[in-house]
């Protein structure tokens, strides 16, 4: 499938030349007007009959283009069979953004991938095309901030300034791979004009094109297997750790209950809860071994993004430490960092602890030990 965009001002181009071919394309957003009376046009064309592509390194030249104001690039995506199972989903048009200009010209649309879900984690390739976006390579010569969101399964990862005219003085093509959690049934991306890093500098205006999602599909009949072992902790926590040794990894399940959930044998001193998160759907938990997260000698065992019902690890590793302190604490905070709850427990072996242990939200279903 080639794709092409460019901006003119009274006369745009439909046909171009790839290798020699004339092409005349589908005209598949636009004409919309971005700036000073300038237009955008993406069109699409499928050049399979062409043969134009094969195994092996494959070399195209693209001529003819002659919209008025700017010729801004061109891409062809390759919808290749391999033999292999695959969920193939292509999305395209003309999103134009910046993040100064009027609605709806200041965002893009997130485009939503659906699929089955299936028991295990996979690993997703989203290929994009986008257009117009001066960079070091082209403009004033300096990158302009941009950035990509994907969110699969309640985890959402930021991609920060992944476009800079790469392919050209205004094209890129960015691949990502992205990771499909066990039980997500989708995959949702999107570009945006926005400044991670507050650096100062002016965000990227850019259209975007294009964007394939690409995920393996488990063969049919595939079985999957578990083994599910109960572990038989002791009643009081001194003589678990007797044998599996002070706790180094704790594995707990946000479940999004209140103080009202909590299940277990702690002193009610050493083990408290205040806040309710009333079932959150997704949201960010700090574990570590003080109240506050600003203090600079706080140890963090875990900062991220928790789907309701998914696990976390508190994990001593993550501060080079051979296990957890004397007190843990869990941060329940919504995706805009307002504090929903705080859970306070104890994680030395004066007080008892075993599997099943409910702390608010926070469920304990696993423990490694320095044994």
């Amino acid at each position: 499938m080639l794709y092409w965009e460019g901006q003119f001002q009274r006369t745009d181009d439909d046909t171009i030349s790839i290798n020699g071919n004339s092409v005349t394309g589908t005209l598949i957003g636009g004409p919309t007007t971005f700036f000073s009376r300038i237009n955008s046009e993406t069109f699409r064309a499928d050049i399979t009959a062409l043969g134009l592509v094969g195994p092996g390194l494959n070399s195209l030249s693209v001529s003819d283009m002659a919209f008025d104001f700017a010729n801004n690039g061109a891409g062809v995506m390759v919808i290749l069979d391999d033999g292999s199972a695959q969920t193939i989903e292509l999305r395209d048009g003309n999103d134009l953004v910046f993040f100064d200009f009027k609605a709806p010209l200041d965002t893009t649309v997130a485009q939503t991938f659906n699929f089955a879900a299936t028991p295990g984690d996979r690993t997703a390739t989203l290929d994009m095309f986008f257009s117009s976006v001066t960079g070091s390579a082209s403009g004033s010569g300096v990158l302009r901030p941009s950035s990509i969101e994907v969110e699969s399964g309640g985890v959402t990862t930021v991609y920060s300034n992944l476009l800079d005219s790469g392919d050209g003085g205004e094209w890129d093509t960015v691949e990502i791979t992205a990771n499909v959690p066990a039980g997500a049934t989708s995959l949702t991306v999107q570009a945006l004009s926005r400044d991670d890093f507050a650096s100062g500098d002016l965000p990227a205006s850019f259209a975007w094109n294009a964007a394939a999602l690409a995920l393996p599909v488990p063969a049919n009949g595939a079985i999957d297997i578990e083994k599910y072992t109960k572990v038989g902790i002791d009643a009081q926590q001194g003589e678990s750790c007797d044998r599996l040794g002070k706790p180094v990894v704790l594995t707990m399940v946000y479940t999004g209950d209140g103080p009202d959930g909590s299940s277990n044998s702690q002193d009610p001193s050493k083990a408290t809860v205040t806040g309710d998160p009333n079932d959150a759907a997704s949201v960010r938990i700090i574990a570590l071994d003080k109240s506050d997260p600003n203090d600079n000698k706080a140890k963090i065992w875990f900062d991220g993004t928790v789907a309701l019902d998914g696990s976390f690890d508190i994990d001593a590793a993550a501060e080079d430490k051979d296990r957890l302190s004397s007190n843990t604490f869990v941060l329940v905070f919504d995706l805009s960092d307002n504090l929903l709850q705080e859970v306070q427990f104890h994680t030395s072996c004066s007080q008892p602890l075993a599997l099943g242990d409910q702390f608010g939200s926070a469920l304990l279903t696993g423990w490694i030990g320095q044994n």
